[in-house]
């Protein structure tokens, strides 16, 4: 019997160890970005040139916005999957609530749509009390959008001109959350640091019944790891995203050398 009962406590406590092993793997398993490849490719974009075909032969194009610089494809070798060429948005001399140019590809409508990119931001990138720039937009044939953008880490409190690190963040631009920026609410903050290169990635599917079933999903990631995972969103009824672009938009003026760098973009959607 006392040999029984030994026998039952090894178990019990070889059964603990084991939980406490696995325990991180199932945490990691919910926070790592899943993988969407099973969407079909729409661009492929390692930014060799702005405008034209991709490596998938989707379209590209360039609208020239404000300030003194217009987008271009520059040379950094650190870049981490397409090194060389990468995209360049500079701010300098820019207007209120305004970037120097939106580059943007166009395919149809698709009510499930995965983008991924890696970005880096200068030493010298500042912030405004709305936040620290508007990055990208989902767009739909007609009405409202959705864009994510880089905050301060205490928004949505306010900003101070140069904080550390930036966080992101986003509106869906329609009734009910128009004007309402939305943050992490999963409790994870990855932090996204001036001068490295982070990988921002972004999932929208559209309610299964636009304006009723409250089942739309919208996630983010940032450097694989989900900072974003809202699946109760209410979609307007839309046809779907029909457009991906690269709008870097900034509340107020730059007259400071300010910039962002843009490495391989992928865009998935059915």
């Amino acid at each position: 019997m006392a040999l029984q009962r030994l026998l039952l406590c090894v178990i019990v406590a070889f059964s603990a160890v084991v939980v406490l092993a696995l325990a991180p793997l199932r945490a990691r398993a919910v926070v790592e970005e899943p993988d969407y490849g099973k969407l079909p490719l729409i661009a492929d974009q390692n930014w060799d040139t702005m405008t034209g075909p991709d490596s998938n032969g989707q379209k590209w194009d360039y609208v020239r916005g404000s300030g003194d610089s217009p987008s271009s494809i520059t040379t950094d070798p650190t870049a981490p999957i397409s090194p060389g060429n990468v995209l360049e948005i500079r701010f300098i001399g820019t207007d209120r609530d305004t970037g120097p140019g939106n580059n943007f590809t166009n395919f149809g409508a698709r009510k499930e749509i995965y983008a991924e990119w890696w970005m880096k931001f200068s030493d010298n990138w500042t912030c405004s009390p709305a936040g620290c720039g508007k990055i990208h937009f989902f767009l739909p044939p007609s009405g409202a959008d959705m864009y994510s953008g880089i905050y301060c880490p205490q928004a949505p409190s306010g900003c101070g001109l140069k904080d550390s690190a930036f966080k992101i963040g986003g509106q869906l631009q329609w009734p009910p959350y128009g004007g309402t920026p939305m943050f992490t609410n999963i409790g994870v903050d990855n932090r996204i640091l001036r001068n490295q290169w982070v990988k921002i990635a972004e999932y929208l599917k559209w309610e299964s019944i636009p304006g009723m079933s409250k089942d739309g999903i919208w996630r983010a990631w940032v450097n694989g790891v989900l900072t974003m995972n809202y699946t109760d969103r209410t979609f307007p009824d839309l046809v779907g995203i029909a457009e991906f672009q690269f709008s870097m938009t900034r509340q107020m003026p730059v007259s400071l050398d300010e910039r962002a760098w843009v490495d391989h973009t992928i865009v998935r959607g059915r």
